[in-house]
């Protein structure tokens, strides 16, 4: 246990603060063990909104600190309903309640130094990080695994080990949800490492704090619409437990939406009295959200409608800077976007994450603070190194044997901000490095005789599917996997329903068809509900990107791979990445992706480079470019062929598009 602070200055009064930074002076130089708190938790009691103004969270009991001794039992009620839920924290509440809390009032804080030394610890390790959980509301982030368990050494232990852990924010989440707004800000991020949840509950905390003010929040991907709702209506409820939010002033929603699910750009062609583009009109657009709302900036120019006092803005990296144009449309006078990405989890690598010079039109950059999040609470750090060094090309050798990135990152502060450091060399262009990341701690413990990334390459399309098959048979019958911890995601996108029909008939044969559960396919007609109890889910990476599973299999590795690398590469990357145990990666002849992933586990899994000089980063980004440009027209071409058996007019012209392509590759 180490010293912690979360402190929320804007909560309480100038004298509070002033004491409690005196307080912190003291608990340092004495190096008192625990978590320090001012002004917080936040609570809602006889419909006021309350806070404890300092506590002391430790070992040895919590040190309350207040203001008003009228307030005592109103913290100390809430403090019993924050742990109701534990079995072994009610009773050590209702046993020892006065060696649990100890209220002190403020004017005499120094004798915490007293309390302090003179008690002995009442709770272990775990129950210290399960009542700060509970301090914290972030207990309820996880669900319960009960899956019952009769091999300590499964899979399937693993799984409810990981799923079960305690969680507590740090320092630098718990600061970016609660902070004062003064600023926008944005959020960068490595897969898990819990950006939309913090947008999620910093929402949460300002419906709570400001409910007469509209807010929005904004997603990419459309099937996560139903987790985002469910998490920020147990978030808000953290604060006040006897109200639902008030769904008439936010608005959580696609960034995209329809006549019939409301969406962002479908509520500003509304507000505006515009003309609203679907999905279908913008066929031909590579990007057809952005170019929709470039279309609409040029209409609304000269006019704004002020809306939204706050934007919450999840998968930024998605979305161009015409859409952050049509969202700056949508504030009012003092609104804020609070945005979070993870750059390198774009489908498009030609489209970079627009600057904030860019979005704010303004050399001002302090106008928007950025919070850095460098560890991963989801995803295993071997797996998201093996995800960088695929999606990167660290290994990827060209057919004389020598290195060829695929892409690589420009930024080079990017790296130690996503929590990587160096171990050997230097960190610039031109310069040998080597850069490693390390695990969270319960993490490590948890993953130490697991392997979390298993490649394989075969023959055939049959045998792919045949080994999916028995490995899914094995980890149910033999590893203690529930059918609803397994995610399959098929990069083949444009063969999905073909594919997936194919492994429906192979399961309909095999032993698995006895087990008592079924295949969930998630595609276009059913993007909304992505998890269904006792089902596996196939989808395609695009529907699976914001989402996560205990276990994925990649199938169709090589899909692409072989004309469109790049564009390949970043979706492989992005669908290993959504795997909180272990992740499978198979493909038909994809013997380079195989061999650069045990390349990875051979270096320890390190990234071993010369880092891309300037000159050879503008060459890789030039053919990078140029690759996503024509995978771009393949698969819009792809899918109007598709449409041909659904509407037969539009077959001449998606022939004339085909043959272009065709043309344009043999001169390549």
């Amino acid at each position: 246990m180490a010293f912690k602070q979360f402190v929320i200055n804007d909560t309480v009064d100038e004298e509070t603060e002033r004491i409690g930074n005196e307080i912190l002076i003291d608990i340092k130089n004495d190096d008192l063990q625990g978590y320090f708190y001012m002004g917080y938790p936040i609570f809602e009691k006889n419909k006021k909104k309350r806070y404890i103004p300092i506590m002391f969270a430790t070992k040895r009991g919590l040190f309350i600190f207040y203001t008003n001794e009228q307030d005592i039992d109103a913290i100390d009620s809430h403090i019993m309903k924050l742990t109701a839920d534990s079995t072994e924290l009610k009773k050590i509440y209702k046993e020892k309640n006065a060696q649990l809390l100890k209220f002190i009032d403020i004017k005499n804080y120094s004798t915490l130094k007293d309390y302090y030394f003179n008690s002995e610890d009442l709770l272990c390790d775990e129950l210290f990080f399960e009542i700060n959980s509970f301090i914290q509301n972030t207990y309820s982030m996880n669900k319960t695994d009960t899956r019952i368990i009769h091999n300590k050494t499964s899979i399937g232990n693993v799984i409810k080990d990981i799923n079960n852990r305690i969680a507590t924010l740090d320092e630098i989440q718990f600061d970016s949800i609660y902070k004062k707004v003064d600023k926008h800000m944005r959020i960068r991020g490595l897969a898990g490492s819990g950006k939309t949840i913090l947008l999620v509950r910093k929402m949460a905390y300002l419906h709570f704090k400001y409910p007469d003010l509209r807010m929005a929040f904004v997603f990419y991907t459309r099937s996560l619409k139903e987790y985002i709702q469910s998490l920020f209506i147990n978030a808000f409820k953290d604060f006040s437990p006897n109200r639902d939010p008030n769904f008439e002033y936010v608005k959580i929603m696609h960034g995209w939406g329809s006549s019939k699910n409301e969406g962002f750009y479908y509520l500003m062609t509304q507000l505006y009295e515009k003309e609203f583009k679907t999905y279908n009109d913008m066929v031909g657009h590579r990007d057809r959200l952005g170019s929709a709302s470039s279309i609409l900036l040029k209409q609304i120019e000269n006019d704004k409608k002020e809306y939204f006092d706050f934007v919450f803005i999840d998968e930024a990296q998605d979305f161009n800077i015409d859409f952050f144009k049509l969202v700056l449309k949508s504030l009012t006078l003092e609104g804020k976007i609070f945005y979070a990405y993870d750059e390198l989890q774009t489908l498009d690598i030609n489209r970079l994450m627009p600057s904030i010079k860019d979005i704010f039109d303004t050399d001002d950059t302090s106008i928007c603070e950025t919070i850095d999040l460098d560890k991963s609470y989801r995803c295993p750090s071997d797996l998201l190194v093996t995800a960088h060094a695929i999606g990167l090309g660290i290994y990827h050798l060209d057919n004389f044997g020598n290195i060829k990135f695929i892409n690589m990152i420009e930024d080079l502060s990017f790296w130690e901000g996503v929590g990587y450091r160096v171990e050997e060399g230097s960190l610039d262009f031109g310069k040998d490095v080597t850069l490693y990341r390390t695990e969270d701690t319960h993490y490590k413990n948890a993953l130490q005789n697991i392997e979390v990334i298993i490649s394989k390459t075969f023959t055939d399309f049959n045998s792919q599917y045949q080994a999916l098959i028995e490995e899914i048979t094995h980890l149910i019958k033999n590893e203690e996997v529930n059918p609803n911890d397994i995610l399959i995601i098929d990069l083949d996108s444009i063969n999905l329903a073909v594919n997936f029909n194919y492994l429906w008939l192979m399961f309909s044969t095999s032993n698995l068809y006895d087990l008592n559960f079924q295949l969930n396919l998630v595609n276009k007609d059913s993007a909304e509900t992505f998890y269904v109890e006792d089902k596996i889910t196939y989808t395609t990476v695009f529907r699976a990107k914001g989402n996560e599973a205990n276990i994925v299999f990649i199938l169709n590795s090589s899909a692409k791979e072989n004309v469109f690398v790049s564009s390949a590469r970043n979706r492989l990357f992005t669908a290993m990445t959504r795997s909180k145990v272990r992740t499978y990666v198979y493909g038909v002849h994809n013997e380079d992706i195989v061999n650069e992933i045990d390349k990875v586990k051979e270096h320890d899994y390190r990234l071993s480079f010369k880092y891309p000089t300037p000159t050879e980063m503008k060459e890789i980004k030039k053919i990078s470019e140029i690759e996503h440009k024509e995978a771009s027209a393949y698969d819009i071409t792809m899918e109007r062929i598709y449409k041909l058996i659904e509407d037969p007019k539009t077959k001449d012209e998606a022939i004339k598009d085909l043959l272009k392509m065709i043309e344009k590759n043999e001169k390549n």
